[in-house]
């Protein structure tokens, strides 16, 4: 299957169950497919810093390719509401997510790679992304509905405290050095 050209509107599946919110399953579907066809959708770029590339929207999701340098991390953080899935395409990525154990809160850790199943993230979860290298990884993330903000926490003494929320308007830059 051809993946949709970068950054151009593509059609939701038919298992959508509204238009601005798609099901997990659909989800995945969108991440493997692009996954599967990320050769052809082009790199995000070759610096030293983690880079990502719009490569489909519509109005009920978005998809990005996402370039993480060895050691690259983006830091604990939510997706606003929106719920999303992370399939990667090359290297390995792990996702460090906050739980709660009874009434403390803990870490799980993933591991996510090309042979594993696509990491589901959901409305709630609060999670940090590292590739611990040695090489570069990269990977396919889409969410639904489409990411209009985030917050940054920090988690000390058993304590989540939010440090920053970036307000990402109705529309993103196709390229860039933003959190995704």
């Amino acid at each position: 299957m051809v993946p949709p050209p970068l950054a151009r509107p593509v059609a939701p599946p038919a298992q959508a169950s509204s238009l601005w919110s798609l099901p997990p399953s659909a989800l995945r579907s969108i991440a493997r497919t692009l996954a599967a066809a990320a050769g052809e959708l082009g790199h995000p770029g070759a610096g030293a810093e983690r880079d990502w590339r719009l490569v489909a929207e519509s109005e009920a999701f978005e998809a990005w390719l996402i370039r993480w340098p060895a050691n690259g991390r983006l830091e604990l953080h939510d997706h606003g509401g929106s719920r999303g899935v992370v399939s990667v395409v090359t290297g390995c990525l792990v996702e460090t997510s906050v739980v709660h154990v009874g009434d403390r809160l803990a870490l799980r850790t993933r591991t996510v790679n090309s042979a594993t199943r696509p990491l589901s993230i959901g409305v709630n979860r609060i999670h940090d992304v590292t590739n611990p290298g040695p090489g570069v990884a990269v990977s396919v993330h889409v969410y639904s509905p489409r990411l209009t903000a985030m917050t940054f926490f920090d988690l000390a003494n058993d304590e989540l405290r939010a440090r920053r929320t970036e307000y990402l308007g109705g529309t993103h830059e196709a390229t860039g050095r933003r959190a995704s």
